[in-house]
């Protein structure tokens, strides 16, 4: 909207319509508005674009669970990250690890490597995810007098829709385990279920790839430590 910048000659400044009036040095002009920059149709570009937002939509799917958001709050990927939200460490840390169709196993829902952990079996149904570890073992790292508890965190990618074209080219699941008391000597099995929307999601995608991480957690239900990531088939 243009302002009457004076009453007796009635300058004006401002957008009237699709004209732009300019004061200058004193000078009053009439312009075109600027034209919008149109989107470049460059395979390059458009492939960039949806390999940032690849990296947002993960970020995204990674910040829905708490604990995983805590770690990525609160442990620095480097020392530049500092002053950087937990979101914006998320898309940082997988930009380079993901493509604009798909994830590398090298994918990281935790910030940084972890303990290790060895899955014995990982089976993906669209009522539940169901994860065996092996033992943990001592060298771990975990004091089982302060890490009681343990969850498994779970991210799932689910591409290539079944028969619904308009659906869109993939979508992410995020869930939690049930609880399970921790043991550094026997196998720790999770199970963490689908129902509802993430169920519908299952259904409608061919592929499915789930990244997870082991979480310990104090009494308190505070975590504790994380896993290095790891990735069903």
């Amino acid at each position: 909207m243009a302002d009457i910048l004076n009453e007796l000659t009635g300058r004006a400044s401002g957008k009237v319509g699709n004209l732009v009036y300019r004061i200058t040095n004193g000078k009053t002009s009439l312009c075109s508005p600027p034209l919008k920059p149109k989107a470049s149709t460059k395979p390059e570009v458009i492939a960039r674009k949806n390999k940032f937002k690849m990296a947002c939509r993960l970020a995204s799917a990674i910040n829905h669970l708490l604990f995983l958001k805590y770690f990525w709050k609160n442990v620095g990927t480097t020392s530049t990250d500092d002053h950087k939200s937990a979101f914006s460490r998320m898309i940082k840390k997988n930009y380079s690890l993901v493509s604009d169709t798909d994830l590398t196993n090298l994918t990281y829902v935790v910030p940084t490597f972890g303990f290790g952990v060895t899955s014995t079996t990982i089976e993906l149904t669209n009522t539940e995810i169901n994860v065996t570890l092996a033992a943990l073992g001592s060298d771990t790292g975990i004091n089982l007098a302060v890490e009681t508890t343990a969850v498994l965190a779970c991210i799932l990618f689910a591409k290539t829709p079944v028969i619904d074209e308009s659906l869109a080219p993939y979508e992410f699941i995020w869930q939690l385990s049930d609880q399970q008391v921790l043991s550094l000597t026997n196998p720790l099995s999770f199970t963490a279920p689908l129902s509802g929307s993430k169920k519908e999601i299952f259904d409608a995608y061919t592929t499915k790839k789930a990244f997870f991480a082991l979480i310990t957690l104090d009494a308190d239900g505070n975590p504790v430590q994380f896993s290095t990531t790891f990735h069903s088939a």
